[in-house]
């Protein structure tokens, strides 16, 4: 039976299915990328690290502390000896974090070093309302500020578009 969804990934957006695609597509563009803008240019793949500290009732236990050291007077005069005192293990409850990379294109010209393009392949976070999404408008607001020119490939049905005033509208 021929897809009903012509030209698409109707799973697309399904987390192991998007973490995949990312990773299979971002060195694959760099590559293709690179190859047509050699010599005078290099194209590398950075990316955004986002740290999430998770609310209050998803902190556990990680660990305990193995040894502890500390000084005590020895109880006896005389010879002096060597005294060790292991203390009880510490309990600690530590944040619990989501750690998320986002990676993306970079073209830069090779002598000076400018950056010419960005390409971004935007991600859920990059979609939904929320920090990871005014983080991202930030970064993409001083792009197109400057010189250097902004591709956003957008594959994803869910969320918000970016702003764009002269966009035709679309389904996806």
């Amino acid at each position: 039976m021929p897809s009903p969804f012509p030209g698409m990934n109707p799973y697309l957006e399904q987390e192991d299915v998007w973490h995949d695609l990312r990773r299979r597509f971002l060195p694959a563009a760099a590559e293709m990328i690179g190859a047509q803008v050699q010599p005078d240019y290099i194209v590398k793949i950075d990316e955004h690290i986002y740290v999430h500290e998770m609310p209050e009732g998803a902190r556990r236990l990680l660990g305990r502390a193995d040894l502890g050291v500390t000084t005590r007077e020895p109880a006896m005069s005389g010879p002096s000896a060597a005294v060790g005192v292991i203390e009880a293990p510490a309990h600690v409850w530590l944040p619990a974090v989501d750690i998320e990379s986002e990676s993306f294109i970079e073209i830069r010209d090779r002598r000076s070093r400018e950056l010419v393009g960005v390409v971004e392949l935007l991600s859920p976070a990059n979609k939904r309302p929320g920090p990871d999404r005014a983080q991202y408008l930030a970064k993409r607001g001083k792009i197109l500020k400057g010189q250097a020119h902004l591709v956003e490939i957008d594959l994803l049905r869910a969320g918000e578009p970016m702003p764009s005033q002269d966009r035709p509208a679309c389904a996806y």
